[in-house]
């Protein structure tokens, strides 16, 4: 809730890039991405602690740029590019125990870098790749099982944006939007359906950022990749939004270097 550079935390078990975090209010995990080749590895770390992050389990498939979201009992992993395939797979874990990932049901698309949020009732993906750049979104019933079915639409078809959210509302900032990153930030009231509406813009247009950190009144868009010409760039930058009003992102701190296909969580949960 405090401004501020980020800190040191530990080490996952594996480097990688393009995986999905998602968390209950003491545990968080994270699932999937690509060293040389992709990893099924699910991660998991205490949150009110430090330290290196610990072995939980595995996904069925191995894949990169997958989407995940939670709630306090389950977290779920959508999607995902296998290389050279996408697939369009929804898996879940029980966060407050350790094993292997259980098939949820499918995506009505096989998207890669979309975005997802929760709350403590719907997961939400939007966007992403598929394999040409969407601007759809879809939602399930987290404590159910069963395939995604459609919300409405992003004010503009992009990939790799991020999202966060509370109980109420959830924000979507920044995305691919050929040829360029964008710097929109929309929102969408996750209990009804609709298409996504105008809430502001970043401080710095990117897209591949951290995804879903958020507490009851504030949500964090974390690092990313910048698009200027003449080439792509990552970047430190954190900005921050009130949720629950609309208007412009505010610079928060920085990270401690300049990331792209990072994975985020927090013990906030959107207030869940």
């Amino acid at each position: 809730s405090t401004l501020g550079n980020a800190q040191d935390f530990g080490n996952l078990t594996v480097g990688r890039r393009g995986h999905g975090g998602c968390s209950s209010n003491q545990r968080a995990c994270f699932g999937a991405g690509r060293t040389s080749v992709n990893q099924n590895v699910i991660d998991y770390i205490t949150i009110a602690s430090t330290g290196d992050a610990q072995d939980f389990g595995d996904l069925a498939e191995s894949k990169v740029y997958v989407s995940s979201c939670s709630n306090q009992t389950r977290g779920i992993f959508s999607g995902g590019f296998l290389i050279p395939t996408l697939t369009n797979t929804l898996e879940y874990i029980t966060i407050a125990a350790t094993g292997n990932a259980v098939d949820f049901g499918d995506m009505t698309r096989a998207p890669n870098r979309e975005t997802a949020v929760s709350s403590s009732i719907r997961g939400i993906f939007a966007g992403g790749y598929s394999p040409a750049t969407v601007n759809t979104i879809e939602y399930i019933t987290i404590a159910s099982t069963g395939n995604a079915q459609d919300f409405g639409d992003l004010t503009a078809a992009r990939y790799g944006a991020s999202g966060a959210a509370n109980s109420t509302r959830a924000v979507f900032g920044g995305g691919h939007e050929a040829p360029l990153s964008g710097n929109r930030i929309d929102f969408i009231t996750m209990a009804t359906l609709g298409n996504a509406q105008d809430f502001g813009d970043l401080s710095v247009s990117r897209d591949s950022g951290g995804d879903g950190t958020s507490s009851s009144t504030r949500g964090i868009f974390v690092a990313g990749r910048a698009v200027p010409a003449p080439a792509p760039t990552g970047t430190d930058v954190i900005d921050y939004v009130s949720i629950l009003t609309t208007g412009n992102a505010i610079d928060f701190g920085n990270i401690s270097s300049s990331l792209e296909q990072v994975a985020t969580a927090s013990n906030g949960h959107g207030g869940l």
